[in-house]
């Protein structure tokens, strides 16, 4: 038998997974909720809570496992794709790990992991090759032809977003919360699916294509809040079976969704240029080394009173 530890921290979860073949002994998982006041994964802030939870995880998986870290055989890490910050995370401690013990180290592509996940015992049926998978997760979405394990052939894919992404933007969109794709699955289920007719993409092959649909949402939402403000609060229950929906929240900038939307970056634009006593923003003097100036770039400001946020220097 064989035991396998698997560390995973391409995005904005922290996991750590024990395997004895194709048994899963303990699965942990360290989710990140300091993204939430942004709407959307923050990489630097990412990789610093990789940092806080790569450790305790780990060693909660291999507690959970009932096994001691001599057991292990090996290690696998996740590669890519994902961001840079957090995979470094991820493969830094494996390394480390790894060479503390004199285990060998297997690099994963997590896309990859995806698809071999169906073969993880749970008491269900496997599936025989060849057989034909969707991989839809979070920035991916592809049709996968698997012929063998390592046999993985790619007949569709995404040509701009991925479904999750349009789906969290649309979320985004309506200031539904972050993440908002679990909040618009749910509302879905209780939705009115004929109430609006949105773009549908026409593309070759096997290909998708999800900014037109996104795009589609963003302009007939702006023009419904352009005829009456109160359009969403209106129709929200209108279009759900039970009449239940998540309340409207309001964005750092004191708006709601694309009501007003000119004022609400006005307000943002006021609170980034607070009096002077109030606020001290520490700029470099010369750019940083490595950045293209073209790409924007986040400072930490300090307020006096001990509260700080991140700006976006254009």
């Amino acid at each position: 038998m064989t035991t396998l530890l698997a560390i995973e921290s391409s995005c904005d979860d922290t996991s750590a997974a024990v395997l004895r073949d194709d048994h899963l002994l303990s699965n942990v998982i360290a989710s990140q909720k300091v993204h939430e006041q942004y709407g959307g994964v923050v990489p630097e802030l990412a990789s610093r809570a990789h940092q806080q939870n790569i450790i305790p995880v780990v060693d909660a998986a291999i507690r959970q496992a009932g096994i001691g870290k001599d057991e292990i055989d090996a290690v696998g890490f996740t590669r890519g794709p994902g961001l840079l910050g957090s995979l470094l995370v991820g493969v830094s401690f494996a390394k480390s790990f790894a060479t503390a013990l004199g285990k060998p180290l297997i690099e994963v592509n997590h896309l990859q992991a995806h698809v071999l996940s169906h073969f993880i015992e749970r008491g269900e049926p496997k599936p025989q090759f060849p057989f034909i998978c969707l991989l839809v997760s979070g920035g991916h979405t592809q049709i996968l032809l698997l012929k063998d394990y390592f046999d993985i052939e790619c007949l569709g894919t995404t040509i701009d977003d991925a479904a999750g992404e349009a789906i969290d933007k649309a979320a985004k969109i309506m200031d539904l919360g972050y993440p908002g794709g679990p909040i618009i699955d749910r509302l879905a289920k209780e939705g009115n699916p004929d109430a609006y007719t949105f773009a549908t993409p026409n593309i070759a092959g096997y290909n998708y294509s999800f900014s037109g649909i996104k795009t589609s949402f963003l302009y007939f939402l702006r023009d419904r809040l352009k005829e009456d403000p109160d359009f969403i609060e209106k129709h929200k229950a209108k279009h759900t079976k039970n009449h239940r929906w998540i309340p409207a929240k309001k964005n750092r900038a004191g708006c709601i969704g694309l009501q007003n939307q000119a004022d609400c970056h006005r307000r943002r634009r006021q609170r980034q240029l607070v009096p002077a006593e109030r606020t001290a923003t520490y700029l470099p003097e010369t750019p940083l080394a490595g950045i293209h100036p073209s790409i924007p770039v986040l400072h930490r400001q300090r307020r006096h009173g001990g509260h700080s946020r991140l700006l976006q220097i254009p």
